[in-house]
């Protein structure tokens, strides 16, 4: 089972990503939620909202 620090982890490599690089939205997110969903199915207690919150940034509207 991974940890909270791996989950923080690929949630700041996944927001470098969308901050620094012209990746495709609709491609991004699609990344993104099944990163989420293979956490979710690791750890029952892992919460989706936040780690994408955490890839996207607490402003940032673009993933709803």
């Amino acid at each position: 089972m991974m940890t909270r620090k791996d989950y923080v982890k690929v949630a700041e490599i996944l927001n470098r990503h969308f901050e620094n690089y012209p990746v495709e939205i609709s491609d991004f997110k699609e990344l993104v939620f099944d990163f989420a969903d293979m956490f979710e199915k690791d750890n029952p207690n892992f919460n989706q909202y936040k780690f994408i919150e955490a890839v996207y940034g607490k402003d940032n509207t673009q993933w709803r």
